[in-house]
């Protein structure tokens, strides 16, 4: 029979880091998402809900798993350089900050975010409209890189897939406020 040994567990730890590093080599790191939906509303209804830090924040999914978010917003909202920071205990939601970096009116607005805790990481995020007045689709757009070795991950874990189904949560709460009024 095989005797387990530390040095055989030393040999093992070993083999499974450098297969880590391995496929850290081989795996994407780039990582993105966009996904559109109709909104049955006009542009001018649906553009303070999308320019906006406090609004964009009534209706994206990560706010509302948390009611006792701690948030602090700055600059003036709906402008280039605005911020909103945010804190909180629950898991998927932790710390970070979000900048409005770029506004074409009614059009399309850029953002920065940087997340803190639980992980660390820098995100670009857009919101676009497109289309007729009365009935816009609205595309919120994610993209960032997966540092190494742990894009390894995304080997075997599929980032986009559970973004996606916050993505749709996010927009369908939008067209929810946007077509309510």
């Amino acid at each position: 029979t095989a005797k387990i040994t530390p040095m055989l567990i030393a040999y093992i730890c070993a083999g499974i880091i450098a297969l880590v590093l391995l496929a850290g080599l081989l795996a994407p790191r780039d990582m993105g998402l966009a996904k559109t939906m109709r909104i049955a509303a006009p542009r001018d209804q649906v553009w303070p809900r999308i320019s906006n830090l406090r609004e964009l924040d009534r209706w994206n999914p990560w706010s509302a798993k948390d009611p006792n978010i701690e948030q602090q917003f700055t600059g003036t909202d709906g402008q280039v350089g605005s911020q909103m920071h945010w804190q909180s205990k629950v898991r998927g939601v932790g710390q970070g900050r979000q900048e409005i970096t770029a506004l074409t009116p009614h059009e399309r607005v850029d953002m920065d975010i940087e997340f803190i805790q639980p992980r660390t990481g820098i995100a670009k995020s857009a919101v676009t409209m497109t289309g007729e007045d009365g009935a816009v689709d609205v595309t919120w757009s994610f993209q960032s890189k997966m540092p190494y070795p742990f894009n390894a991950l995304m080997l075997v874990m599929n980032f986009e897939k559970v973004m996606d189904k916050d993505f749709t949560e996010g927009l369908a709460h939008l067209k929810a406020l946007c077509e309510a009024e």
